[in-house]
């Protein structure tokens, strides 16, 4: 059980929680083989695409939940599902997946935030009921120590009331940036409407990391950087899986 009252206090403070060793070290060492492999390619199996144009500093995978089995093992892992649940008031939907590679210089700007208000990333309680419209499952690899440009928020930005210059900046020049450096086989859980990016990587060592995201249930497929769920997630004869991904409209 991650849902416990310790963590659901944590959330709503900071605005995530991070849970230590929490998946089989062997699927993660398979995860991270496979994404050294992707990295050695030009063109992906449909439909795993470039999200950004590759570039030295980054390799940027969409849709990599749909790779293989163990990638899309993660889609319905029942502890992310357990917080998704419990942070949409039972109202989700899978909304899509992607993979960074970072190397040396490679980095992500500070984004999101609770102002100004983000459409598709609102985060609010009421009555004891945790709402996030978006929230996110961050999945170390490989290499995510702070010197490795590991993820960083800023704790409590979700709940901002107020414009920041720092937003689409570089994260170290937050005040009050948190780098959260994890080791393979942690999970963290945040919600989107909190500021967030990855630091500068300064340690040449690659930086690999998973993304599976979790919208309200009637919320579309993302759509930008080519994130979408295929006809074969919304198809699949695994009856959980094609609920977790069905758009619920209606």
């Amino acid at each position: 059980m991650i849902w416990t009252d310790d963590n659901k206090y944590l959330f709503d403070l900071n605005g995530y929680i991070v849970i230590k060793n929490y998946f089989d070290q062997k699927k993660i060492s398979r995860m991270s083989s496979t994404l050294k492999y992707l990295e050695t390619l030009n063109e992906y199996p449909y439909p795993v695409t470039h999200g950004k144009p590759r570039t030295q500093e980054e390799l940027y995978l969409s849709n990599i939940a749909e790779y293989d089995s163990d990638f899309k093992s993660i889609i319905c892992d029942p502890g992310i599902l357990e917080v998704i649940d419990k942070t949409t008031m039972g109202y989700y939907r899978f909304n899509h997946s992607y993979s960074i590679s970072h190397w040396a210089g490679g980095s992500t700007h500070l984004h999101m935030g609770g102002y100004p208000i983000h459409p598709k990333a609102i985060y609010q309680v009421k009555n004891g009921d945790i709402f996030s419209s978006l929230t996110k499952a961050v999945i170390p690899l490989d290499n995510h120590n702070v010197e490795d440009g590991c993820f960083c928020v800023v704790p409590g930005s979700h709940k901002a009331n107020f414009d920041n210059r720092y937003n689409l900046g570089n994260p170290s020049d937050h005040p009050a940036i948190q780098p959260l450096p994890a080791q393979p086989g942690d999970l963290i859980i945040f919600t989107e409407a909190l500021q967030h990016g990855g630091l500068n990587n300064i340690s040449n060592n690659a930086r690999r990391t998973a993304y599976y995201c979790y919208s309200v249930g009637s919320m579309p497929d993302w759509g930008s950087l080519h994130l979408h769920c295929s006809q074969d997630l919304y198809k699949s004869e695994d009856d959980l899986l094609r609920e977790t991904v069905r758009l619920k409209i209606g």
